[in-house]
């Protein structure tokens, strides 16, 4: 009985894991960008935001966002992290 309850605890956790990585995946709020602190800026509509897959802007009622498809153009810790979930996903499926 105990180690039938272990593996399913075992089980729900790992899918909230996979759940965790495929929302982390899709969001594009990774960093959020602001000349001014954060409250200035949602007043002003001036909050863009980038994500591993797109660079965003956000202002009331627009969110436009413009894919990051040039891989060699991206900072090293987008092109760090892209590998790691892709490999993520090649293992473990």
């Amino acid at each position: 009985m105990g180690g039938t309850s272990l593996q399913l605890v075992g089980f729900l956790l790992s899918f909230v894991g996979w759940i965790g990585v495929l929302l982390a995946t899709a969001t594009n709020d990774w960093v959020l960008t602001c000349d001014y602190s954060i409250n200035t800026c949602r007043k002003l509509d001036e909050v863009g935001s980038r994500g591993l897959w797109a660079d965003c802007v956000i202002a009331i009622g627009l969110h436009h966002c413009k894919p990051l498809a040039d891989i060699l153009t991206l900072p090293a810790f987008d092109k760090a992290i892209r590998t790691l979930i892709g490999l993520v996903f090649t293992v473990y499926t």
